[in-house]
């Protein structure tokens, strides 16, 4: 919101959407918000993506999530009351499922399936595709690697790609290294189950141990 030099006021109805975690108008109310909320119920913490909001507390806590969105809606914080889930072992944020008992995160399987027939439709031999589509490839598959930063390097034959389409208008074929980069994309998606980013606290059970014995001549 800007006031010009004649009195009158200019609001800006396009704000950068996901930019950050919450910025200007989205973020300082978003902040005092989360204060409020944990202040008030027994919560861990509060993440927040923009208007995606993801809470965590312990097996012990009492609370519940349509105590925290009643509570909202009295402060004038609206909540689709379709979109909300209640607290439970695997929640959905940010495009990723995370499990706090196993301590992982993976996609959810439909969005893997998706990726896997995205990759698939670009290793059909001899097959063309407009720079919309490839920019939409390399966007998802960078998404993905939030939770499999090891195929990261795996990417820079697809930005390679768009940095040389000089007509956007035409159609491309994938080149070879692109190619060879999908096809072990791929072969990473199919296999692939979860991710842990951390290490497991908890006390691992093994069924073995051994003494060391020094070997005499």
């Amino acid at each position: 919101m800007v006031q010009d030099f004649n009195g009158g006021i200019l609001i800006d109805t396009r704000i950068a959407f996901g930019g950050v975690a919450g910025c200007g108008s989205f973020g300082r109310p978003a902040d005092a918000w989360k204060d409020l909320m944990k202040k008030e119920f027994d919560l861990v913490n509060i993440f927040r993506w923009v208007d995606d909001n993801l809470f965590v507390k312990t097996l012990h806590s009492k609370v519940e999530m349509d105590h925290i969105v009643a509570r909202s809606e009295q402060l004038g914080v609206k909540t689709n009351a379709t979109k909300y889930s209640p607290f439970k072992e695997e929640q959905k944020y940010i495009g990723f499922v995370w499990n706090a008992t196993k301590k992982t995160v993976r996609l959810p399987d439909n969005k893997k399936y998706q990726r896997v027939q995205q990759v698939k439709a670009f290793l059909v031999p001899g097959a063309e595709f407009t720079f919309a589509q490839v920019e939409q490839l390399a966007g998802r598959l960078n998404h993905v690697s939030y939770i499999l930063p090891q195929l990261r390097c795996y990417l820079n034959s697809l930005y390679r790609w768009m940095n040389g389409w000089i007509h956007r208008r035409t159609n491309r074929t994938l080149p070879k290294d692109a190619r060879v980069d999908l096809e072990y994309w791929l072969s990473m998606l199919l296999q692939y189950k979860e991710t842990r980013m951390i290490q497991n606290p908890d006390p691992i059970e093994i069924g073995w141990w051994g003494m060391p014995l020094p070997a005499s001549e």
